[in-house]
């Protein structure tokens, strides 16, 4: 997979549209486009900050090495870790047993 394919599936798996991406990255939405589309090329500095902003290995988008599945996580994945994180330990505690209860009912 190249690197516009890459990015857009990115993008996509956490729901982020293009133009908000774009204005992460202080790049216009048809110069993002351009790199999805691959008629164009981001210089090395903003492939780092593509990469950071979207937590994945710059190796991993530049197809230099493959990306080992389950790493990177989904949009809901991060609101839940952050929201977890802002609750007690007694909170946490109950939160744990019913995802296990959860997982249980699946098994």
């Amino acid at each position: 997979m190249r690197f516009g394919e890459k990015l857009k599936f990115e993008l996509e798996r956490r729901d982020i549209k293009q133009k908000d991406f774009a204005k992460t990255l202080n790049v216009s939405a048809s110069t993002l486009c351009g790199y999805i589309n691959t008629n164009r090329q981001p210089d090395f500095d903003l492939v780092r900050k593509i990469a950071s902003e979207l937590d994945v290995s710059v190796d991993y988008l530049l197809d230099v090495e493959p990306k080992p599945a389950g790493t990177a996580l989904s949009k809901n994945e991060i609101k839940l870790i952050n929201g977890f994180r802002g609750l007690t330990t007694e909170e946490q505690q109950i939160i744990l047993r019913f995802v296990e209860l959860l997982n249980g009912k699946r098994q």
